[in-house]
């Protein structure tokens, strides 16, 4: 995932061993370049100026093509570095070190990605970058927070750091500068703050990967990240397959993209990821839960279906307090909530007055409290699931 430190690991190493080659680049701001665009021509410029130890202007190129063909010529007898920082296309390896004959016996290349795909389709030898252990956290949020003025951050203060930012390097850098700049006594507001939404900055580095997934798998990640953090992997599919919204392929190809995790058939999402995935859903729309897509929070969803202020964009609404919670619903509660595909409500109860009419595009309908005399199917053929009063009325289809 990104803020991991992949790339201040490349830096280092590079730092530590180009002079052992007879060439050497870093190549950085590699991500969302694609062939045939004149950045990429600019990339092959940045790479060839650092082999040949020449000016940029003074190497001229047409197209990518030409690059890449001049890459191979002048580098094929060198033994050379070269890192390539922040590659999420096919694309841009194709165009900067396509081929291993592209450059001398011994060379090494080192790609940094968030994409593991990329790495299996070209046979890399693969290091995951995982979180830091726990001395070397406190070690680098004390670094970045005590500041120029040295000052003592109380153990207490640090344990609340490293467990809001769950030892992630970027997280820790980025709240110890929040303690550097503030005074002792908005410490403890600094962390409440982080704890409710991270950094504009952490976001920014964690979007990396969902920006590069296509609409689908955006949806099928905001539904991951929003409701299922925890819940059995095969439950969810269920789920999802029966919303029309999944094949198996599309998970592992986010937990590829290290936007998941699965942990013995869990799916988990870091508390980061996690809360970067619902602040996209909040930022749909900040003043009107009910124009969101999503609804999790149960102010949220006894907001909408206690007052009838539901709209079309909600598309799922998931509620599962750990402890017993009921609510209010008015009869017209899902009458305007025309494209809302799934709801499972658990451990939620709630005394119907009248009958309760579901929408149309209504797919799977999970609440084991709710009576089933007081539901009204207008098109029951669209339903896959069907699950209230603890009884199941009706069979997942075959997605």
């Amino acid at each position: 995932m990104g803020g991991m430190g992949k790339t201040t690991l490349a830096r280092a190493l590079y730092n530590s061993i180009f002079k052992d080659f007879e060439g050497s680049a870093y190549v950085d701001d590699i991500r969302g370049t694609l062939r045939q665009t004149e950045k990429m021509v600019l990339l092959q410029k940045n790479l060839l100026s650092q082999m040949l130890t020449m000016r940029k202007e003074e190497i001229l190129l047409n197209s990518d093509a030409e690059g890449s063909r001049i890459i191979k010529d002048r580098l094929c007898r060198k033994r050379v570095l070269l890192i390539l920082d922040g590659v999420d296309d096919m694309g841009q390896i194709n165009s900067l070190a396509d081929k291993r004959d592209w450059f001398g016996k011994g060379s090494r290349i080192i790609i940094t990605t968030t994409d593991e795909n990329l790495l299996n389709a070209i046979g890399a030898d693969i290091h995951k970058v995982k979180r830091l252990g726990d001395p070397e956290a406190r070690e680098l949020f004390r670094k970045h927070a005590s500041g120029s003025r040295n000052r003592i951050i109380k153990g207490d203060l640090v344990d609340r750091a490293l467990q809001h930012t769950r030892c992630v390097p970027l997280a820790l850098e980025v709240l110890g500068r929040a303690f550097a700049t503030s005074e002792e006594n908005e410490w403890k507001s600094k962390l409440d703050d982080f704890a409710e939404s991270s950094d504009q900055s952490i976001n920014k580095v964690l979007r990396v990967s969902y920006d590069a997934l296509d609409y689908k798998k955006q949806q099928i990640f905001l539904h991951i990240a929003c409701f299922f953090n925890g819940w059995s992997r095969r439950y969810v599919e269920g789920v999802l397959k029966n919303c029309e919204l999944l094949v198996e392929t599309e998970v592992n190809d986010l937990i590829r993209r290290s936007l998941i995790m699965d942990e013995n058939g869990t799916l988990r999402v870091h508390d980061l990821i996690e809360l970067m995935g619902k602040n996209i859903v909040v930022g749909e729309c900040h003043g009107d839960v009910a124009k969101r897509s999503r609804l999790w929070r149960l102010m949220d969803v006894r907001n909408v279906l206690s007052r009838d202020v539901g709209t079309d964009a909600v598309a799922a609404i998931v509620l599962a307090p750990p402890e017993p919670e009921k609510i209010e619903i008015c009869s017209d509660a899902f009458k305007k909530l025309e494209n809302l595909r799934f709801l499972i409500m658990i451990n939620v109860q709630t005394d119907f007055r009248d009958p309760i009419y579901l929408p149309r595009e209504l797919r799977w309908f999970e609440w084991p409290e709710c009576p089933a005399s007081c539901l009204k199917l207008t098109y029951p053929d669209n339903l896959a699931v069907l699950a209230v009063r603890r009884r199941l009325f009706k069979e997942p289809r075959e997605p």
